[in-house]
């Protein structure tokens, strides 16, 4: 295309004639031309604009964050005196449950020590005293003294129904008659009785309870009541 096409089309086109001289005089010359839009400078000016204030800003900021750092390089004494709170409390209960073990009584099969830690933890941290557990570990331990070892509750079946709370200054199961049965007490008594009264023996106190034959077969027992 020639220098006159070129010309002719800009004008067609409606470019600024002055453009178009700087153009024709451009390619008469044989230089390069440098169209600039100055639309196009304005927006690249804004936009290195906004890029400089993001990095000042950015950073301020980053100087901001280092001076607080600089500071408190130490965290709130506050967040390390819960922490430190709580390890204790948490060795605390550790101690507590291995009282706690060492005062539940004996007991002959199964018997987990874990699910009974968890059991007692859980009832401390409902805000049970573990003193008072433990005192009603040795209440029912002083209970079942003289019982079978085998019938005495798992440790986790005795906290999670709360055993603590309940009241052991009853009749011992051991002194419990069962049923149609006269008491063990009465049965003693009347033992002394009848050997008294094959050796003619004096009785050493009077005794109104119910009273029990030997010499029926199998040595079934009858009772009678005072006067009876």
């Amino acid at each position: 295309m020639s220098v006159a096409e070129v010309i002719t089309d800009l004008i067609l086109a409606g470019t600024d004639p002055l453009l178009v001289g700087r153009v024709a005089e451009a390619l008469a010359s044989r230089e390069p031309v440098q169209i600039r839009d100055e639309a196009a400078d304005r927006r690249r000016a804004a936009d290195r604009e906004r890029k400089r204030e993001f990095v000042l800003r950015k950073s301020a900021e980053s100087e901001e964050t280092k001076l607080e750092k600089e500071k408190s390089p130490i965290p709130p004494k506050e967040k390390t005196t819960s922490t430190s709170n709580e390890v204790e409390n948490y060795q605390a209960r550790g101690a507590d449950f291995e009282k706690f073990w060492r005062a539940y009584p004996q007991r002959i099969g199964s018997n987990p020590k874990e699910p009974a830690r968890k059991s007692f933890t859980a009832a401390v941290k409902r805000g049970v005293d573990p003193e008072e557990i433990i005192s009603g570990a040795l209440s029912y331990a002083a209970y079942r003294a003289d019982d079978d070892p085998k019938f005495t509750k798992q440790a986790v079946t005795w906290l999670n129904q709360m055993g603590w709370a309940d009241d052991y200054s009853g009749q011992r199961p051991s002194a419990r008659a069962g049923p149609g049965q006269p008491p063990k007490d009465s049965i003693t008594a009347a033992l002394a009785a009848h050997i008294r009264g094959m050796t003619n023996e004096p009785a050493l106190d009077q005794h109104n309870g119910p009273t029990l034959d030997l010499n029926r077969a199998g040595y079934s027992t009858s009772i009678a009541g005072p006067g009876g």
